[in-house]
């Protein structure tokens, strides 16, 4: 399984897989993201597990769809620079737009989405990774939620991050919101005194339920 990617825990950020329950529990619990998912009025929900694959993050891309039609393409590591993307964008995208037009489209219910897509490293065979609504929910990495509704559909646009420059002014996707929730709940409106004595309390009642 592959942790959310607003959690702010070193250790899941170094070893993104997980192995056990308590695991799955834990990151959940750092999500704010999952928060908001489980606090909605929705009478079914789904967690699901996926084999943990080694993918190389200048290999990843978010494409967004309208009518069917792929019409904007993003690198989706934005904080890093990788030459050859540059060199090679046109010819990735053809992959990624071939791909979608012909296994994804015809078989999916909906003609308007975001899809998140892997290309091997080998011989850049794609893989779907997510599928997501086309919505303001659904990051735009290097567009703007602006710049997508205003592009055309007859067309292909392809972004990746150009230069070293860039990528340092690239804040990592979901900066935002890499503080887990129980913290930020915990600290509303304390000083910082009295958010270390809160923290220290039930990192205390916590030792204490563990023991028992």
């Amino acid at each position: 399984m592959t942790t959310r990617r607003d959690d702010s825990d070193d250790e899941s950020r170094s070893h993104p897989a997980v192995q056990r329950f308590s695991d799955i529990l834990l990151l959940l619990k750092a999500s704010d993201f999952a928060a908001y998912d489980l606090s909605q009025p929705i009478d079914r929900r789904v967690l699901v597990l996926r084999k943990w694959i080694d993918v190389h993050p200048a290999k990843e891309f978010r494409c967004w769809v309208r009518n069917g039609r792929v019409f904007a393409i993003s690198q989706r590591d934005t904080t890093h620079y990788y030459p050859f993307l540059v060199a090679e964008q046109d010819a990735l995208a053809r992959i990624l737009v071939a791909f979608i037009a012909t296994a994804v489209v015809p078989k999916f219910p909906v003609a308007t989405f975001c899809i998140d897509m892997y290309l091997s490293r080998a011989d850049n065979e794609p893989f779907i990774i997510d599928i997501n609504p086309s919505t303001s929910t659904t990051d735009a990495l290097l567009f703007t939620h602006a710049e997508l509704d205003a592009l055309p559909e007859n067309a292909v646009t392809v972004r990746v991050v150009e230069s070293e420059a860039a990528a340092a002014q690239s804040a990592p996707v979901f900066a935002a919101h890499r503080i887990p929730h129980d913290v930020v709940e915990l600290s509303q409106g304390l000083t910082v005194a009295e958010f270390a004595e809160q923290w220290q309390k039930q990192v205390a009642e916590a030792s204490v339920g563990l023991d028992g």
